[in-house]
C-alpha cells in the first residue's frame, strides 16, 4: 500500500466469485478444517480473519488489480463479508479512475492557460 497510485489495469476488476476465491486463499486451513466462503460469509463476526489475513489479502488484491489500495481501505466495514469486500474495491476503483481523469483535465486546462498567457506576452512584446 504505496498509495493510491493507479495503473493501466485500474479499469481490471475481480468478480464476486474471484474475490470469494482470493479470500479463501489467504485463510488458514485446508483439508477438512478448510472454510468455504461465499458472498454472505461473515468474515469478521466469525473470526474467521485476524489482521495478518486482512493484509494478505490486501496484498493479494493489490497484486491481482495492479493497483495500489489506499491506507484508508483497510477498514472493518470493508471486510465484513467477501461482497462488502468486491463492493469496497469496486468503489476504490472508480474513486481512482475519477481522480486520473480529474487530474488529466486539470493539467489540460493548466496547459491551455499557460499557453494562452504566452502567446499574449509574446504578441504585446515590441517587434526587434
Amino acid at each position: 500500500m504505496k498509495g493510491s497510485t493507479v495503473t493501466s489495469a485500474a479499469e481490471q476488476t475481480l468478480s464476486l466469485t474471484e474475490i470469494c476465491t482470493l479470500v479463501a486463499g489467504c485463510i488458514k486451513g485446508t483439508g477438512p478444517d478448510a472454510v468455504v466462503v461465499t458472498p454472505d460469509t461473515e468474515l469478521l463476526l466469525t473470526g474467521i480473519l485476524d489482521s495478518l489475513t486482512v493484509m494478505k489479502i490486501v496484498a493479494e488484491l493489490e497484486r491481482s488489480l495492479g493497483i495500489d489500495l489506499p491506507p484508508t481501505f483497510i477498514a472493518a466495514k470493508n471486510f465484513r463479508t467477501p461482497q462488502t469486500l468486491h463492493a469496497a474495491v469496486v468503489d476504490t476503483q472508480h474513486a481512482a479512475v475519477v481522480d486520473t481523469q480529474h487530474a488529466a483535465v486539470v493539467d489540460t486546462q493548466h496547459a491551455a492557460v499557460v499557453d494562452t498567457r504566452h502567446a499574449a506576452v509574446t504578441a504585446a512584446e515590441p517587434p526587434r
